[in-house]
Parts: C-alpha cells; sequence; structure tokens
C-alpha cells in the first residue's frame, strides 16, 4: 500500500507540474481512454479545422470548458473567420480568457485573439485588448508570473510596432532588480532578445545596469540570443 500510494503521489506531482494552466482536479475529471484530456483535444481539432472549415472550428471551440484551451480554440476560428464575424469571435476569445483561475491566465489567455486581431488587420481594436491584458498582467502574482505574462503579450503584440515592444521590455526590466526571481531575470533576458530581432542597438543600450556580471548576461541575451517572436498559432 505505501508503494501504491507513493506512485500515485508522483503521478500527482508530475501532473501539476505540466506547462498547463489547467488544474489537476479539472485535467484528472477530462481524461479518456487515451490519457489526452478532452479539452485538449478539442482544442487540436478547432485548430485543424480552422483553415478550411472555420464553422466548424468556431462549435468545437463553443463545447470547450476549460478557459484557457477555449480561448485559444476561438482566436483561431477568428483567424480564418468571414471579415465581418472576426471581432466577435475574438471578444468571445477574451470573454473566455476572462474565466482563467488568476490575473496571469487572464492576461496570458488573451495574448491568442489579440494576435488573431492584428492578423486579421484590426489594430486599432487589438491595441485596446492589449491595454486590458496589460492591467491583468500587471496584478499577476507571484511577480514571475507576472513578468512572464508581460513578455507573452510583447511576442502576440509584436507587430504593433516599436513602441509596444519599448514599453513591454522597460515593464520588464523594472521588476529586474538585485535579488529579483530567477524568472523575472529570465523574462528580463527574453525580452531583450525578442527586442534584439528589430532593433540590436536599442536592446544592447538597454542591457546597461549597474550591476556588472546582470549587464554582461543581458548583453548577451541581446547579441548573441536575438530571435524573432515566436508563433502562438501552430
Amino acid at each position: 500500500m505505501v508503494q501504491r500510494s507513493s506512485i500515485h503521489a508522483r503521478a500527482d506531482l508530475r501532473a501539476v507540474l505540466r506547462d498547463s494552466p489547467v488544474t489537476h482536479r479539472q485535467r484528472r475529471a477530462s481524461k479518456t481512454m487515451t490519457g489526452k484530456p478532452a479539452h485538449v483535444r478539442d482544442r487540436d481539432r478547432a485548430c485543424r479545422l480552422a483553415p478550411d472549415d472555420p464553422a466548424e472550428a468556431l462549435a468545437i471551440a463553443r463545447k470547450i470548458e476549460a478557459p484557457w484551451y477555449r480561448a485559444q480554440a476561438l482566436a483561431y476560428a477568428a483567424r480564418f473567420a468571414e471579415r465581418h464575424r472576426v471581432l466577435a469571435i475574438a471578444q468571445e476569445a477574451c470573454a473566455a480568457a476572462d474565466r482563467g483561475e488568476d490575473d496571469y491566465q487572464r492576461a496570458a489567455a488573451r495574448a491568442w485573439p489579440l494576435c488573431a486581431l492584428i492578423e486579421r488587420g484590426l489594430e486599432a481594436r487589438a491595441r485596446e485588448e492589449l491595454e486590458v491584458a496589460l492591467e491583468l498582467a500587471r496584478r499577476s502574482s507571484p511577480i514571475g508570473s507576472r513578468a512572464e505574462a508581460l513578455v507573452l503579450l510583447m511576442e502576440a503584440s509584436y507587430a504593433l510596432g516599436r513602441s509596444v515592444r519599448l514599453e513591454l521590455v522597460d515593464e520588464v526590466a523594472s521588476l529586474d532588480h538585485s535579488g529579483a526571481h530567477w524568472r523575472v531575470r529570465r523574462a528580463h533576458e527574453r525580452a531583450l532578445s525578442l527586442l534584439a530581432h528589430d532593433d540590436l542597438d536599442e536592446a544592447t543600450r538597454r542591457a546597461e545596469v549597474d550591476d556588472p556580471a546582470r549587464a554582461r548576461r543581458l548583453r548577451s541575451a541581446a547579441l548573441e540570443r536575438a530571435r524573432e517572436p515566436r508563433s502562438l498559432f501552430w
């Protein structure tokens, strides 16, 4: 009995440590015989269908209960929907994100509809949604989650231009101080590496901080690890 309990405990720990924001209880409740959660399968199916059948993708997305995956699937449907339906579907995705369990989830899940709005040329509305997402991100805790949410939003909003990128780099940098959590430091380096993709001079300038060792690390992120924003859609 002790060995069986130990095995179960390790399995529970692995579930908690996965990247998904869905809780362990939600995951266990939605698993099928294949071991893959239903909300993940439905999200993936909606994403596959969206380019050829956005109406069916939308119908599937609306059946997903887990907010994170519902927001992603709805954002996919918005990318391929008829022009007059894009905004309404993106708003549905934002509403799904707003059902997240905490401010981090609510902010980060908005990255997908934000990206869809930009792709479909609705930049003015995307800027409005970015402001909402930023307010949520600023309230996120712990501070490592706050920094990571800001970087995700930087990637999603990258196409909105240099001023947006600089604002977000500065917000992440403001969290990185002596003794900052390693997730904050990593997020700051990622933000600079993103900025360096199109603005190397500015990224290296912003890497100059008072701590020499930290400055070297940030310069390395800008000079050696410059990268373009990852696509949020797969």
